[in-house]
């Protein structure tokens, strides 16, 4: 590797972790936005304080998302084949930060490059990332239809899960999943909690459906907000108390019937 070429790859890579750093930055913000509208803030006036996150992420978020700013300028710069802007562009697919609306992103990036002009080694990267894409979505839609099969399988379950707990399971969430133990590990994910390695020992509540209510728009930071949902306070031994709760009044389980991470689904009686 010549000099030059090295050059350009610590470029890269120093670009790359300012990526990452800026993405933390972000949801730090985003979380912030979330923290002083669900009131969980100690501040005196937490209205003030709310209005202030919202500005701050607000004016803070162009910058911040991708170097250079995400605007007309970076777009118009990448359209013509700048190189340092190809390279944040190359750089942000490869790295796939995750961030508020860093999805949308990475797919207007990805649409956008495959009409932009291209150095040999900019180009040989990128086709090295689309058949890596490629292969993602072959895995992506393989997980799905596997996930399909459970969701059908559990549909009666799935029902109630949708005004139970306040998350959404895709379908590809679900591939793998045969075990109450399965299910309470993606359950737990999906709530982004820790799971407990026994949770059949551990006392938690069984919780009431809750109602989603009004969501509000907030146009300044392009966010819908939902009191219910940010007044959710889920944890482990709730989360396995619910689910078991759940199973055994969907399949009409009696509390003689042992349920434990090992019980395979759906749950069945032999009378």
């Amino acid at each position: 590797m010549s000099k030059r070429e090295k050059r350009y790859e610590s470029e890269r890579e120093s670009l790359r972790a300012q990526m990452i750093e800026n993405a933390a930055e972000i949801n730090r913000l985003h979380r912030r936005v979330h923290e002083t509208f669900s009131g969980t803030s100690t501040a005196e006036n937490s209205r003030e304080e709310w209005s202030g996150a919202c500005r701050e992420f607000h004016d803070r978020y162009a910058q911040l998302c991708i170097p250079g700013g995400w605007d007309s300028s970076f777009m118009d710069r990448l359209k013509v084949g700048e190189f340092h802007t190809v390279e944040a562009a190359l750089c942000f697919l490869e790295v796939r930060p995750y961030f508020f609306r860093s999805g949308y992103m990475w797919k207007d990036l990805l649409r956008k490059c495959k009409r932009v002009r291209m150095n040999e080694e900019q180009a040989s990267r990128f086709i090295a990332l689309l058949e890596r894409h490629s292969e993602w979505k072959t895995n992506r839609d393989a997980k799905a239809r596997r996930g399909t099969k459970v969701r059908n399988n559990l549909s009666t379950l799935f029902v109630r899960f949708e005004r139970l707990f306040p998350i959404h399971f895709l379908d590809s969430d679900l591939d793998g999943i045969n075990t109450v133990g399965d299910l309470y590990g993606t359950l737990c994910r999906k709530l982004k909690l820790e799971p407990l390695k026994k949770p059949e020992v551990n006392d938690g509540k069984a919780r009431k459906p809750y109602s989603p209510g009004k969501l509000v728009r907030f146009p300044s930071i392009g966010l819908y907000l939902s009191e219910t949902h940010m007044l959710s306070s889920w944890n482990a031994a709730d989360g396995w108390a619910t689910l078991v709760a759940t199973i055994r009044d969907v399949y009409g389980a009696g509390d003689e019937l042992s349920i434990g991470a090992q019980t395979m689904l759906p749950i069945t009686r032999s009378d």
